[in-house]
């Protein structure tokens, strides 16, 4: 596998990784009635008929579920180049434990999942706040994959 190979395998998966991060990070913020963009109070619009607490668990499902599809894109891809063949290019490209790599992306996934599942559980703010925290702890403290990378 020539050079350049190995670093589009590899900025491939950090580009998939990146956005599986993102997903849960605004789920994050919106289980924390923020807007994940600017930081301030998430605006429910007019239009909108049902509860604060309601919108919220769409948008995290929403969110959540962005999360998940994007865990299953990068699942495919890695099924076509080949699950070695990407841990050798992410190894080559940025130095990194790829097993450990697949581990952090593996337990993101369970949190898209959990959070999924069991966000219309949390029926007050308090309650999403404990979702956030949930999240919080059990995903890596970046925001970005290149960040986290070095790139």
């Amino acid at each position: 596998m020539s050079i350049f190979e190995s670093y589009q395998i590899a900025m491939d998966v950090a580009r998939y990784t990146s956005m599986i991060h993102d997903g849960l990070d605004t789920c994050k913020h919106v289980a924390r009635n923020l807007n994940p963009d600017f930081g301030d109070e998430l605006d429910v619009p007019e239009s909108y008929t049902g509860t604060r607490v309601e919108y919220i668990h769409q948008l995290i499902r929403s969110y959540s579920n962005a999360a998940l599809f994007n865990y299953a894109a990068l699942n495919d891809y890695i099924n076509i180049v080949g699950l070695q063949t990407a841990k050798d290019a992410v190894t080559a490209i940025f130095g990194l434990n790829a097993d450990a790599v697949q581990t952090e992306i593996q337990n993101m996934r369970d949190v898209a999942q959990y959070t999924y599942n069991n966000v219309l559980s949390l029926t007050t703010l308090l309650e999403l706040e404990s979702g956030a925290t949930y999240i919080e702890t059990r995903i890596p403290k970046w925001k970005s994959i290149r960040r986290r990378w070095d790139l």
